[in-house]
């Protein structure tokens, strides 16, 4: 497989060092066991194939408390968060490597060890290690000798090679500055994820950017993905035939893909053809039973066509499902309310709430099912 176009070992020569590598790295952590500051910084050991070094930071961070290894801490924090936060079908994928819990995660190690083993396993699996380093420098405007005139300068380069990685500008405090650095490095390791981030955060602009990005680049592999989102775009706007158009295009690029069948049934629901929305919610869940989504497209479908019984069955369905988008706890606890169903709808918003706390029509709807009188 294919980790930022890097190749991977399969799965037979994983197999094959898996164990005796883990001893290994278990004997030497083991060896010379102490606490260490992160288990990010473990995980990494483990699992990844892109190490992020060190950022150089200027004073004006330092004063801040950011100092080379609290900013790179906090950059590493950022982009998890983007990455938990986007709404992609696609699968979710640290553009920094997956970080699953192991028994190494639970054993301590002295720093000076962590280089020592990471080399050890990634050289035993054959991967080709890469290596994040750079610097974040900046300028004051000669008329605003306040933090709010600094332009921050940030080049990331990629090693071995040397290769340019991101070169930007920014401006804000600290952490706003690091904020703008993750986004930056979400577009150039995954350009489909930055397009549903910026999506979700209502930056249409810069979503449709990276669409486009993703659509004339060299990886065909998540064209179908950011079409998709295009689609949604389009009937967002009630642009019904250009959605149509992406839905046909998906159907020839894979008929199988069962987010495209969540756009169709949305177009059909769109357009008042009730039995065709069900239709493609149906085909979404023969193609993905385990998500949410056919279950939810469903519910909408038989909402708006009067069938408030057996929506509700579907509105609940798709909840055990837990979603990982607002939309679903939105609707589902407005529906439940409409049914005079305070109490599964005030439970429903606060658990969308507890996962999307800066959403404005969550936050809306707890405070108004809150304030309603008991029946």
């Amino acid at each position: 497989m294919k980790l930022f176009n890097y190749e991977l070992p399969d799965t037979e020569q994983m197999v094959k060092f898996g164990q005796g590598i883990k001893n290994t790295a278990i004997a030497l952590m083991t060896a010379g066991a102490a606490s260490i500051g992160t288990v990010g910084a473990i995980r990494a050991v483990t699992s990844d194939s892109v190490v992020v070094e060190p950022l150089k930071v200027p004073n004006t961070f330092e004063e801040f408390g950011f100092n080379s290894e609290v900013a790179t801490a906090r950059l590493l924090d950022e982009i998890s968060t983007y990455s938990r936060s986007q709404s992609s079908a696609k699968e979710r994928v640290s553009i920094l490597g997956k970080s699953d819990s192991s028994e190494i995660d639970k054993l301590g190690a002295k720093s000076s060890d962590v280089k020592v083993i990471q080399d050890l396993i990634q050289e035993a699996l054959g991967i080709q290690k890469h290596r994040i380093t750079g610097d974040i420098t900046y300028t004051q405007d000669p008329e605003d000798k306040s933090p709010a005139g600094r332009t921050y300068h940030i080049r990331l380069r990629k090693l071995p090679g040397n290769a340019t990685l991101l070169d930007m500008t920014a401006k804000g405090s600290p952490q706003e500055v690091l904020q703008q650095i993750a986004m930056g490095m979400m577009e150039v390791f995954d350009p489909h994820i930055a397009a549903s981030i910026y999506w979700r955060n209502r930056d249409e602009v810069n979503a449709l950017r990276m669409i486009e990005v993703v659509l004339n680049n060299d990886n065909p592999n998540d064209d179908k993905y950011s079409l998709n989102l295009r689609g949604y775009i389009h009937v967002s706007h009630k642009e019904l035939d250009d959605a149509w158009d992406v839905y046909q295009k998906l159907q020839a690029l894979d008929a199988k893909f069962a987010p495209g069948h969540i756009l169709g049934s949305w177009i059909h629901l769109e357009r008042k053809d009730y039995p065709q929305a069900i239709a493609e919610a149906n085909r979404t869940i023969e193609l993905a039973p385990d998500r949410y989504w056919g279950y939810f497209s469903k519910a909408r479908a038989l909402r708006d066509s009067k069938q408030p019984e057996l929506a509700l069955g579907m509105f609940k369905q798709a909840l055990t499902l837990k979603p990982d988008a607002p939309a679903p706890y939105v609707q589902a606890a407005s529906f439940f309310r409409s049914q005079n169903l305070t109490q599964d709808a005030l439970t429903t918003a606060k658990r969308g709430l507890s996962l999307y706390p800066k959403h404005e029509g969550l936050q809306k709807l707890v405070a108004e099912l809150q304030e309603s009188p008991k029946p």
